[in-house]
């Protein structure tokens, strides 16, 4: 039992649970979701574009409006000069006007034939406008530079697009290979059951959740004769049977692992009464117990199961510790222990 002892040290040192060690904050989780980065990426690249375009618009707007209140303050002055000499407004000095005071088009019209593009100023005593076309320099200048700008903006977008592009697959790849080295610390090479740190961070987080918990502990009787007899190999192949074996008999929601040497557990979440619980062992107990064929040569193993489950008032490091204890018991007597308070029976049955 040199091994469940060790066990239950080093799960004693493996710190707070699962749920506290595991905190992160929204940006960090954003950060960390490769899929989320480079939708955040692409919006983020849209929303400057939009903005620089909607800021570019709004600088054409206030250049054109003050260079038609500078025009219409021209065109006031020479008004007020054609007037005051005492010459009426005629066509004649409209055009004058407009040459020297560089109003293009300029020329009378009344109110209702004005052009939706033109600037006008009443002219007093009379139901005519001066009219004329206002150079619009912030128009001009953006649709000269637009089209470049435009051109550069969509060139940007799409480095900027393949450097998340890049991003993404780097930050993919790097996930599979977190993904990859987590389940290789996690997992027992020789039989691909979760490890001792694999069923620790299990059994954690299910604390930390409150569920309802039921574990057997495993001993192979006989295992060191397989190995002493047949050899390392065979003693390999034995331990992958079992794996396999239990794995079987075990539930849908039965978590399995090998802690190291030739204990194994078998961890059931949710209710589980003392009954649901001896026919699992039993059935357990039949499957590993028949004959392992090992290449060439067949053999069998005994099994002691002890069986404990989680009462409120039990710890991590004691819930296992009943679980080692019952597997003492059913060495003793050659089969399976318990140990299960009544309360925990009580609540198992009324579930």
């Amino acid at each position: 039992m040199k091994m469940a002892q060790h066990f239950l040290l080093q799960s004693g040192a493996a710190g707070a649970p699962a749920a506290d060690r595991t905190k992160q904050t929204w940006l960090h989780r954003f950060l960390s979701s490769p899929s989320q980065l480079i939708v955040g990426g692409v919006f983020g690249v849209v929303f400057l574009l939009c903005f620089f375009i909607v800021a570019a618009l709004g600088a054409v707007q206030i250049i054109d409006g003050k260079a038609i209140d500078s025009e219409r303050e021209r065109a006031v002055v020479a008004v007020g000069l054609a007037q005051q000499s005492g010459r009426a407004i005629d066509s004649v000095i409209i055009q004058k006007i407009g040459r020297d005071y560089l109003l293009d088009g300029a020329r009378l019209a009344p109110v209702s034939k004005l052009r939706p593009e033109e600037a006008s100023l009443p002219l007093a005593g009379t139901s005519l406008v001066l009219a004329w076309t206002p150079e619009r320099i912030g128009t001009e200048t953006f649709t000269q530079i637009a089209a470049p700008r435009i051109g550069g903006a969509v060139l940007v977008l799409a480095i900027v697009m393949f450097i998340l592009h890049r991003l993404y697959r780097l930050a993919r790849d790097l996930e599979a290979r977190r993904r990859a080295a987590r389940e290789m610390a996690t997992s027992d090479p020789l039989t691909g059951l979760a490890n001792r740190r694999g069923f620790a961070e299990m059994l954690e987080a299910n604390f930390a959740a409150g569920t309802p918990l039921s574990l057997l502990y495993l001993d192979l009787d006989g295992f060191k004769q397989v190995n002493d007899r047949h050899g390392h190999a065979a003693g390999d192949q034995l331990l992958q049977g079992v794996a396999q074996r239990l794995r079987a008999a075990a539930g849908a929601d039965d978590f399995v692992a090998r802690l190291g040497g030739d204990e194994f557990v078998l961890l059931r979440r949710g209710p589980a009464t003392r009954d649901d619980l001896g026919a699992l062992a039993t059935r357990v107990h039949a499957s590993l117990s028949q004959t392992y064929a090992l290449g060439a040569v067949e053999a069998e193993v005994g099994l002691s199961i002890g069986i404990a489950a989680r009462g409120d008032h039990l710890t991590v490091n004691q819930f296992i510790a009943s679980a080692d204890a019952a597997l003492y018991r059913a060495k003793a007597t050659d089969g399976v222990a318990f140990i299960f308070d009544d309360e925990t029976e009580r609540r198992a049955r009324a579930a």
